[in-house]
């Protein structure tokens, strides 16, 4: 079953119906079980803001973990190698927090190239609204 991370969203962001972020939470759950990494990355989110759930680092890296096992993009790079590198909910590890970051470096030149080659505005806009 596909699952679209946006109708997720939705029960945070949609102004004029009533918000449920319980059910939100465990939708997210429900889609991390089945594989979906923007979910796993959302749920990492949530835990280390504390928001809708208790904040828990450990939870956060966890969810990071497992959405940049599943696939390295350049949102759950940032935030798995910031958890490493400042020691949020895992021993602090500065070498493993650079290899993660040399690779998001990687991403985002692969993604500047490709914007300059369609046109499209730079990486920097993508980049900020993916962390």
């Amino acid at each position: 079953m596909a699952w679209n991370v946006q109708i997720l969203v939705e029960y945070f962001e949609i102004k004029g119906i009533e918000k449920n972020k319980d059910k939100a939470v465990k939708l997210y759950e429900k889609a991390a079980v089945l594989g979906n990494g923007k979910a796993m990355l959302s749920l990492g989110k949530l835990y280390e803001e504390g928001n809708c759930v208790d904040e828990n680092e450990y939870m956060a890296f966890e969810y990071y973990k497992k959405s940049y096992d599943l696939e390295q993009i350049s949102s759950n790079c940032f935030k798995l190698g910031r958890c490493y590198f400042f020691g949020h909910g895992v021993e602090e590890d500065k070498v493993k927090a650079v290899e993660i970051y040399n690779l998001l470096c990687d991403k985002l030149q692969q993604e500047y190239k490709l914007s300059i080659n369609s046109g499209k505005s730079g990486v920097y806009d993508a980049f900020s609204r993916s962390v």
